[in-house]
């Protein structure tokens, strides 16, 4: 599954572990999967799978829409 995205947003938490949000274009519709990496423990814990709307995210569902206020 995460061989088939795109990166399209990374948080560093320190040095052995990173939040990623990758875009699955391979389905019927787009993805997100959120998952982090424990580079330490060789492991990647999946947060969560959602379908990204457009009052979130701009069109192409790369990147988020900024927040006024």
């Amino acid at each position: 599954m995460l061989d088939g995205g795109e990166v399209i947003e990374a948080h560093v938490f320190d040095d052995l572990m990173v939040k990623e949000i990758r875009l699955l274009l391979d389905w019927d519709v787009p993805l997100h999967v959120v998952y982090v990496v424990h580079h330490d423990r060789r492991l990647i814990v999946f947060r969560t799978i959602y379908l990204p709307t457009l009052n979130e995210w701009q069109p192409g569902f790369r990147e988020r829409r900024k927040r006024h206020g």
